[in-house]
């Protein structure tokens, strides 16, 4: 399967030539980073990963995978969260397309305030423990 992600934050930030997006992982995200199919890409891209916090990973190997065979809800639970990933990712696409830059943040906003936002009476608050934003 991968790794799943426990705990923390990180970007996979994917580039062709001068144009770079990022992709912000967190908690319940599965990832693949052995994979990198920019080399048999058409348009070769180039992807890393930056780490933002500390990071906790699980191990979804092969072996892994016949323990869990027997419990059949753990794929389709995995799979689940692969392809809500996947919506981000067109949401992220739409979010970017937008012409004015103040409509961009505030939509990047509530898509990071879904993802990791508590509501509160009045306001929807983010925290990311341990993140750390430069001054």
């Amino acid at each position: 399967f991968g790794l799943l992600v426990l705990d923390g934050v990180l970007v996979r930030r994917v580039g062709f030539a001068d144009r770079v997006g990022g992709e912000l992982l967190g908690p319940g995200d599965l990832l693949r980073p052995s994979e990198h199919d920019g080399e048999e890409a058409t348009l070769p891209f180039e992807a890393t990963w930056n780490v933002l916090t500390d990071v906790r990973l699980a191990l979804l190997d092969r072996r892994w995978s016949e323990r869990m065979s027997a419990f059949p809800d753990v794929s389709i639970a995995l799979t689940a969260r692969a392809m809500r990933r996947a919506r981000r990712l067109a949401n992220m696409l739409t979010i970017a397309l937008h012409p004015r830059l103040d409509e961009r943040l505030q939509l990047l906003m509530w898509e990071v305030a879904d993802r990791y936002g508590h509501v509160h009476r009045d306001a929807r608050e983010v925290r990311i423990r341990g993140l750390r934003l430069p001054a």
